[in-house]
């Protein structure tokens, strides 16, 4: 336990369950009853209140009830101790020799693909490449906000690193450092995983970078009070309203949703654009996601968001566009039960996706109705689109083909139905 009366508090949601974290130090950390108290796996002969300190922060942040353990080792048997005793996170604010590596790694993707979580200082050497542990794959690297520390593209998150904590007499003490910044975001972990359990490693960095302004983490606002799995069963088209460019767009509209609306992110799940003649598909918010696209009849919550840039009031999309479209919605269609695909309008007051963007040719492409081979079948002049209509309603055609040629029993059949009124 920890007395939290001397300290600072957060105001971050509260965890309930009790979270089990392991503490890889270098040393011993000291135990001390009332304050903070290990489970050791091992122990080294100096005992070190470094570990001490960083486990109080885990307190701080996280809350609630936790069970530590403690280890100056990582090995095979040190991993299976933690996958045989549910142990899902691991606080490394330590710099492992680069040479253990080889020894260590196996270690740390086999925790990992256990659904283990591994949260590790970068290091506090400025201008130095990120330590070992801090630049392993299986890791979430965190760096200090306001201290001297390693630099390097590992550096998934960053955060506040200067903390008061207590000594084991009980008096106040200041903890700085990414050996500090690293056990907040730990703490943080632990939150994320009371609440969402079946998250992987990838999926909270995700979370983590996705809630970081300039890499600095915070809560967002809404934290918990999201469903963890939403079953998505609708596809809802969006434009940009903009003309599309030749750079990418997609930066500017995340970081309006971020900037302007407050958003934590990109409002859609994908956005598609032409970036230097190429179309491309950039994933937005995770597709289990809430969105921020279209709330009117749940939406947000049942539907994957899809934004093309473009103004499609003012001009259709071309082929290759609405082909890329379909073959997204096919990707997405394989990982959920989709039932309907529409257009904003659909569900709102708004002329979104443009009423230029056929949403219903959309999805004659997506059911195979229209190929790449037949689609010149399926054009119709501008100035013969008014009688292929009528001629459709009357019966004489169904409107496919319209450019293609016509024996004399087809045209005796048109004539006879015609006149016939059939």
């Amino acid at each position: 336990m920890l007395n939290k009366d001397k300290l600072k508090k957060l105001n971050l949601p509260f965890i309930q369950a009790k979270a089990k974290v392991l503490i890889w130090e270098v040393e011993t950390p000291v135990s001390v009853p009332g304050i903070v108290e290990f489970n050791y796996l091992n122990q080294y002969s100096s005992p070190s209140i470094h570990g001490f300190y960083t486990a109080q922060i885990i307190h701080q942040v996280a809350g609630g009830e936790i069970e530590l353990h403690a280890t100056t080792t990582m090995n095979d048997s040190i991993i299976n101790y933690c996958i045989e005793n549910g142990i899902r996170i691991i606080n490394a604010s330590i710099s492992i020799p680069t040479a253990r590596r080889s020894e260590i790694e196996p270690c740390l993707k086999r925790f990992y693909d256990a659904g283990g979580v591994v949260v590790a200082s970068a290091g506090n050497k400025p201008g130095r490449p990120v330590s070992y542990p801090g630049n392993s794959p299986y890791t979430i690297c965190v760096s200090a906000l306001n201290y001297p520390s390693c630099e390097g593209p590992e550096i998934d998150v960053f955060s506040d690193s200067w903390w008061q904590v207590l000594k084991p007499d009980g008096s106040i003490d200041v903890f700085d450092g990414t050996s500090c910044a690293c056990p907040v975001i730990t703490g943080c972990v632990c939150k994320i995983l009371q609440r969402y359990p079946s998250w992987d490693t990838e999926k909270i960095r995700k979370f983590l970078t996705s809630n970081s302004k300039e890499l600095f983490f915070s809560f967002p606002n809404d934290f918990g009070k999201e469903v963890e799995e939403v079953q998505k069963t609708n596809i809802v088209i969006h434009h940009s309203a903009t003309k599309d460019g030749v750079l990418k767009d997609f930066d500017s509209i995340r970081k309006y949703h971020i900037e302007v609306n407050g958003w934590k992110d990109i409002g859609y799940h994908w956005v598609v654009e032409r970036v230097n003649g190429v179309l491309r598909a950039f994933p937005g918010r995770a597709e289990n996601q809430k969105g921020a696209h279209c709330p009117e009849y749940l939406m947000n919550s049942t539907g994957i968001g899809i934004c093309v840039v473009g103004d499609f009031s003012q001009s259709p999309p071309d082929d290759e566009t609405y082909w890329f479209v379909a073959q997204l919605c096919r990707d997405i269609m394989s990982r959920h039960p989709i039932i309907n695909i529409k257009g904003h309008g659909f569900y709102s007051n708004t002329e979104c996706p443009g009423p230029m963007f056929d949403v219903e040719r959309l999805n004659r492409i997506i059911r195979g109705e229209e190929t790449l081979e037949n689609k010149d079948k399926q054009d119709v002049s501008e100035w013969a689109k008014d009688a292929r209509d009528w001629c459709m309603k009357v019966g004489i055609t169904d409107g496919t083909d319209p450019k293609g040629n016509i024996t004399r029993e087809q045209v005796w059949t048109m004539i006879y139905r015609a006149f016939n009124k059939k």
